[in-house]
């Protein structure tokens, strides 16, 4: 029987769990759902909630042995402090919140997400059950494999934080604003250079750049470099050496 086309409703009901019949989707491949799966929600409400779960259930679900010593890294960054998460994401959101608030959530999403991952994959691949997969939204890993490509367009930068000898850079995909994901099978390539003011462009000697992983970046200087230009520009990269196009130049003096 020839499979049937995958829509955007059939994909939506399957990642919510909410298909009553399997019948509707036995001829779909699963593969085709696995490549749009991602283990931390998107919407910062929804990730607060799945932080919050994730972290409940590896400290009581006795099965997947999760080593006291990993959980003795994950739950300080959730509770028990001024600086853990419990406390800083409420602060960080509604009319009241403020930047200083909100970088710190967007640290603590970097280390809580870092620390999950490691518990995830440390935990033996037979310990997992069909309901610890669905409920840490860690479906297994296909046996087969896409190509990653060129993507349409660069990250956005702009400044986080300048500090002595310090500035912290931000990275947006303007085609996704309002997360802090960095599309599937890419990283970003980011590029520096140190001058004086006012070049143009054209005139900018780049040289070799470094990898990015994450949405923030903070690049460091020498004294004898105060008073120059930092120069950057970043693209995305795939994991097959496959380049987009730059961002615009991002320029900032360094104190």
């Amino acid at each position: 029987m020839k499979p049937k086309t995958v829509t955007p409703e059939m994909i939506y009901f399957l990642l919510t769990r909410k298909v009553k019949s399997k019948k509707t989707l036995k001829n779909i491949k699963p593969i085709i759902l696995m490549a749009l799966f991602k283990t931390f929600p998107d919407v910062l409400g929804d990730l607060n909630t799945y932080f919050t779960n994730a972290t409940a259930f590896v400290n009581t679900t006795t099965h997947l042995a999760v080593s006291a010593a990993k959980l003795d890294v994950l739950n300080p960054l959730m509770t028990g402090s001024v600086n853990a998460w419990d406390v800083i994401y409420p602060a960080s959101i509604g009319d009241n919140s403020n930047h200083n608030f909100r970088t710190k959530r967007n640290i603590l999403i970097g280390k809580i997400e870092v620390c999950l991952l490691d518990i995830f994959d440390n935990i033996p691949k037979d310990l997992w059950t069909v309901d610890d997969r669905s409920t840490l939204r860690r479906p297994e890993k296909a046996t087969t494999h896409t190509h990653s490509t060129e993507y349409p367009n660069a990250p956005t930068i702009e400044t986080n934080n300048i500090q002595h000898l310090g500035i912290t850079l931000k990275f947006t995909n303007p085609a996704t604003p309002g997360t802090q994901e960095i599309p599937a099978k890419q990283h970003m390539y980011l590029e520096t250079f140190i001058g004086p003011a006012g070049l143009a462009d054209a005139d900018i000697k780049w040289s070799d750049g470094e990898n990015l992983t994450h949405f923030l970046d903070t690049i460091h200087y020498s004294d004898a470099q105060v008073g120059l230009t930092a120069y950057h520009r970043v693209c995305y990269e795939s994991t097959r050496k496959e380049r987009s196009v730059y961002s615009a130049v991002h320029k900032v003096v360094i104190t």
